[in-house]
């Protein structure tokens, strides 16, 4: 239960001191969402009949935020009030301008104790409002905006000057920190064969919903089959989990976050529509 992401991210919130719509409406029934292969949405998202899933939040509620766990440092900010994909919220998340090296993070998270890490597909709409992303120095800043985690495991989504990436991290206690990479790096693979950094895609247009899909299914050897997708062309193959990473025995654990190192200019991320599964299969 006290994962590394609890203690990177919501311990630290604990000490109190520290942690234009891209589819619009064009006069058919389907509009851009059919287009993109997005469900068309209505308000209360969650609620439609036949949109079923083992979680669900659209930030439409009273208590929007509610169902999560909260982390944020100073330089940061976090709002359940702005204008989602779906009306009438979706959450909000922010950092102010970093200097090279200097990490910030704001996240909500939740813990499934119900549940086994065996097979977890996490789907949510994001746009990126401000992605001032930058290099210096022959180094690059990273945001991670999405992270999934098992037992002593990480997965990371992460955007960085000129692509998406995936990360993956064991044997760490904070899952929640990023740090800079050489800048226009290509597939990373540290020193134990685990990958940790790998490009999955293109950084999407400014203020423009995406939907992305991150698929994780735990093999009997402890390796990972991993899925990403992302209605966005030039989506890339993910890297794949080896044998022995994935153990099964603790509840997953899934974080929106933006978590960043700089150098940065402000970022704005929204996040809308968060569906979480654990298909037994």
């Amino acid at each position: 239960m006290g994962t590394k992401l609890l203690t990177g991210l919501a311990a630290v919130a604990a000490t109190a001191a520290a942690i234009a719509m891209f589819a619009v409406a064009i006069g058919s029934a389907g509009g851009c969402a059919s287009i993109l292969s997005i469900p068309d949405r209505s308000p209360d998202w969650c609620n439609r009949p036949g949109n079923v899933h083992d979680f669900c939040d659209d930030f439409d509620h009273a208590d929007a935020g509610g169902a999560w766990q909260q982390g944020v440092l100073p330089g940061t900010s976090l709002d359940f009030t702005t204008e989602g994909e779906t009306p009438p919220n979706a959450a909000a998340l922010g950092t102010a301008p970093q200097a090279l090296g200097s990490p910030t993070v704001v996240g909500i998270f939740k813990q499934f104790d119900d549940q086994k890490f065996d097979h977890v597909v996490v789907g949510v709409d994001v746009r990126f409002n401000d992605a001032d992303l930058r290099a210096e120095a022959g180094l690059e800043s990273q945001l991670g905006f999405l992270l999934l985690e098992d037992q002593d495991f990480c997965i990371g989504v992460v955007l960085t000057p000129g692509r998406i990436g995936m990360v993956f991290r064991a044997h760490q206690l904070d899952c929640t920190g990023v740090g800079n990479l050489p800048a226009d790096a290509g597939e990373i693979i540290d020193d134990a064969g685990l990958t940790a950094f790998a490009p999955v895609g293109p950084i999407p247009t400014l203020k423009q919903w995406v939907h992305i899909k991150l698929d994780v299914k735990r093999n009997a050897n402890g390796s990972g089959d991993v899925g990403f997708t992302m209605n966005y062309p030039g989506v890339l193959a993910p890297p794949q989990i080896p044998a022995g990473y994935l153990t099964g025995n603790a509840p997953p654990l899934v974080a929106l976050a933006t978590s960043v190192v700089g150098p940065t200019g402000k970022i704005d991320v929204q996040f809308d529509n968060v569906t979480i599964d654990f298909p037994k299969n």
